[in-house]
């Protein structure tokens, strides 16, 4: 809240938010934004005058005004309760006899309390509470102990801390939108940045109501659309191009950041194409296929589809390359994974996959497959069919 209090008058307890917060009074994730002007004799705060309760996890910012034998704090004039996790910007001023400080004018050393609490300014600015420089303020690491996941939120280098309740200026938008825009936002079906063979995902919003654009470095040569994000594959005797691909993050015209993504566009295999989405090479006839299925170190599965005479493009995993992947597929969470990315290939209605049955019969529990497509993901557990595909118990006649 923003308010003009006191008008000058002398003895009042005044504060941005309340008065007096009395020993009984809880105040939790406030903020005020305060002038305040008192006379003679006055306790006032951006936030609280006189404080004898409990405030935690709140800030204010302001200027706070009194004249002599006033207490006078950027937070809380005077304080006999407890103060946590809060913090203020707000500026003190005060005449002749005043007792003012950043955060807190005057502390009851036997009842009052201040816990990771902090102030813009220099040591001894404040009667209670830590000093921070301006850069400092915009640092998570400053707030010993703070609660980032559900009460507050930084935008580091950028702005002071916020309660999660409180609007978002521009620059934190782009700030946040920018940090939450990653390669395995954009990947869709492709699985590392240097290999490259399917659509990409390009968003044109961030969550955070940002707007995202997206640019190459070499328009011209077209291995990326930046506006639909449409793969065009090399031809085999180009090879692997690399691409630049940016993302000019914005809002309102007020708050800009741009982030890259060096990116490499696998060439067709000389046998025809291999899943991108237009490039030469990339097979639209029935009966044409983008190369071998390949396994790589990591167990995953690069298929080989086949356009058939329907437009499903057919994938077999034979018995072998599935020994293969399991081989070497890595663990996670306690579970074996192996991701078959099948390509995109264009004019496909639908894509089809076989696998041996022993991938979802023998398979243990501790076995996942995960089928990748530019138009979905799937995730299989390894013995799934092992139930209906275990031997049926027989019954003889007795003699």
């Amino acid at each position: 809240m923003r308010k003009p209090v006191g008008e000058g008058s002398s003895g009042l307890t005044a504060g941005g938010l309340v008065g007096k917060n009395l020993d009984s009074g809880l105040i939790d994730r406030c903020f005020s934004k305060a002038e305040i002007t008192a006379g003679s004799s006055s306790a006032i705060g951006c936030l609280v005058g006189y404080n004898a309760g409990d405030i935690e996890n709140s800030h204010s910012t302001g200027t706070a005004e009194a004249g002599s034998e006033s207490w006078v704090g950027g937070l809380v004039g005077k304080n006999s309760g407890t103060i946590t996790n809060c913090y203020t910007t707000g500026v003190e001023i005060g005449a002749g006899g005043a007792t003012i400080g950043r955060l807190v004018g005057a502390q009851e050393p036997d009842t009052g309390s201040v816990t990771n609490s902090y102030y813009l300014g220099s040591a001894g600015d404040s009667a209670a509470g830590t000093p921070l420089t301006e850069e400092q303020m915009k640092q998570q690491e400053s707030f010993v102990d703070w609660d980032f996941e559900a009460t507050w939120r930084i935008a580091e280098g950028v702005a002071y801390p916020k309660l999660k309740w409180q609007p978002m200026l521009p620059k934190e938008c782009v700030y946040f939108d920018f940090h939450w825009l990653s390669w395995d936002v954009i990947k869709g079906a492709n699985m590392s940045q240097d290999s490259v063979t399917s659509k990409l995902s390009l968003p044109a919003k961030g969550p955070n109501g940002s707007t995202i654009s997206w640019s190459v470095d070499d328009p011209d040569e077209g291995w990326i659309d930046p506006a639909t994000g449409a793969v065009s594959r090399p031809a085999p005797s180009e090879g692997d191009q690399d691409v630049i691909l940016t993302a000019t993050i914005s809002k309102e015209r007020t708050a800009s950041r741009t982030k890259e993504f060096n990116l490499t566009v696998k060439a067709a295999s000389p046998s025809g194409g291999g899943g991108g989405t237009s490039g030469p090479g990339a097979p639209s006839e029935p009966g044409e296929t983008p190369g071998e299925t390949r396994v790589d170190s990591a167990g995953n599965i690069t298929a080989a589809p086949e356009l058939n005479d329907s437009g499903i493009a057919v994938t077999e995993i034979d018995d072998e390359t599935l020994a293969t992947a399991l081989a070497n597929a890595k663990e996670t969470d306690g579970k074996k994974t192996v991701e078959i990315t099948i390509p995109a290939i264009e004019g496909a209605k639908a894509y089809e996959i076989s696998l041996p049955a022993s991938a979802l019969t023998s398979s243990a529990g501790d076995t996942r497959f995960v089928i990748k497509t530019d138009m979905a993901v799937v995730t299989l557990p390894g013995n799934m069919l092992a139930q209906e595909a275990a031997p049926r118990p027989r019954r003889y006649p007795s003699a």
